[in-house]
């Protein structure tokens, strides 16, 4: 169910909540979370992660010197995120007001950085964040009275 969400998403690769969390802090800190759901045949909400690399960058014949890197560096070496770290500090902003976990619910403050962020990349998870706060909202912008702070994915 998690890969057919990809399409949804428009990334290349999804995380589970469980597996970002088996991940060191210095490689969490290089995915973004995209999303909240609860996926089709399940009650439980998870998070969804993913780490922004193109397949047309990645470069498994890197000409560096794998012996005198971490692991870690190795790693973005050969297959760099596309997004900043300052992107990805906006759009988990935009996220936690979507989702009023960590800040209080505010849809228009993350619909606002969500435009922020697609004025400096094109990006279709905030693109489609954008698209499905503007579609859920209230006339004022607001999230709706019912909203549970994560949303269903029905498409396979």
């Amino acid at each position: 169910r998690l890969e057919g969400a990809t399409k949804q998403f428009g990334v290349s690769l999804l995380i589970s909540e469980a597996a970002h969390a088996l991940l060191s802090h210095a490689v969490q800190r290089l995915c973004r979370r995209i999303d909240r759901v609860t996926l089709k045949g399940s009650d439980l909400p998870m998070d969804l992660f993913t780490y922004d690399v193109g397949t047309a960058s990645f470069d498994s014949h890197s000409s560096v010197a794998a012996a005198a890197l971490s692991p870690l560096q190795y790693f973005t070496s050969v297959a760099p995120p596309w997004t900043s770290q300052a992107f990805r500090d906006k759009y988990e902003l935009a996220v936690a007001h979507y989702l009023g976990d960590t800040v209080e619910i505010d849809w228009r403050r993350a619909a606002a950085l969500l435009r922020q962020c697609l004025a400096e990349v094109e990006d279709a998870p905030s693109r489609r964040l954008l698209q499905f706060i503007s579609d859920n909202a209230s006339a004022r912008g607001e999230a709706p009275r019912s909203w549970p702070g994560h949303r269903v994915l029905v498409e396979k």
